[in-house]
């Protein structure tokens, strides 16, 4: 995300200068995104990451003559014990988001 946010504000710099009205506002909101983007929590991070990593791992091992998705009974396990906690963070994540954002709101 971060580095997206990078790419999209050189991109805007190169193609807009940095003294134009409009590039000075984009730059703003895309240092605001950069901002909240670096405020994740440590476990969200390490959740998001975690996850990437568990699907990587049971998937990466895919039959091309029958097309079809082969994990080892390891990998299975591992997806198993680890996706129920991944979406519980992140139903916990996305309540505390709606709650604090709507009620706490200044």
């Amino acid at each position: 995300m971060e580095k997206f946010l990078k790419r999209a504000l050189t991109i805007t710099e190169s193609s807009m200068g940095t003294d134009h009205p409009n590039s000075k506002r984009i730059r703003e909101v895309i240092l605001e995104y950069q901002q909240e983007a670096i405020e994740l929590n440590w476990w969200q991070w390490i959740l998001s990451e975690s996850f990437t990593f568990v699907l990587r791992l049971t998937f990466i091992q895919i039959d091309d003559q029958k097309r079809t998705i082969n994990p080892k009974w390891w990998q299975t396990i591992i997806v198993i014990i680890c996706l129920p906690f991944i979406l519980i963070f992140n139903l916990i994540r996305w309540l505390n988001k709606y709650f604090c954002g709507k009620y706490f709101r200044s």
